[in-house]
């Protein structure tokens, strides 16, 4: 191949990785409490967006700037009509992200993080959070 139909393949192999990054959906949700994602990680309160390519997510606290990734283990689907949120297990003394629900998109499934014996053995009460979905900036 020449040289100016390799920088025509380049800049259009580039304009296309532009365009999908530009249309990429940002969530956004204002989480109350300490929880953590897919790891250890403890995430503090705080306004969050969440961004996913393929089974990889995307973190990042609005406040503090502190950003993490976390591989969902299942993706799921819902309905168009379907509020978009986030799902919780929450415990006595610990908030685990379990699922990410998108209206009309593919969501996400997570692990929780091993737990005590104690804090096994407890039954989680489930806690919603709604997202705002928006195009990236």
């Amino acid at each position: 191949m020449n040289s100016r139909n390799w920088r025509v393949l380049t800049m259009a192999a580039g304009l296309a990785v532009a365009a999908t990054a530009a249309s990429a959906q940002v969530l956004t949700a204002e989480i109350p409490f300490s929880f953590t994602m897919g790891s250890e990680k403890l995430m503090q309160p705080g306004n969050y967006n969440f961004r996913s390519n393929a089974h990889i997510w995307s973190i990042r606290n609005n406040d503090s700037h502190k950003a993490a990734l976390a591989m969902s283990y299942a993706a799921t689907h819902t309905t168009q009509a379907a509020t978009p949120k986030l799902v919780f297990h929450c415990r006595t003394n610990s908030c685990a992200l379990y699922a990410i629900e998108i209206g009309g998109g593919d969501g996400a499934l997570f692990l929780e993080p091993r737990r005590s014996k104690a804090d096994a053995d407890e039954l989680a009460h489930v806690v919603i959070v709604p997202l705002t979905s928006s195009s990236a900036e």
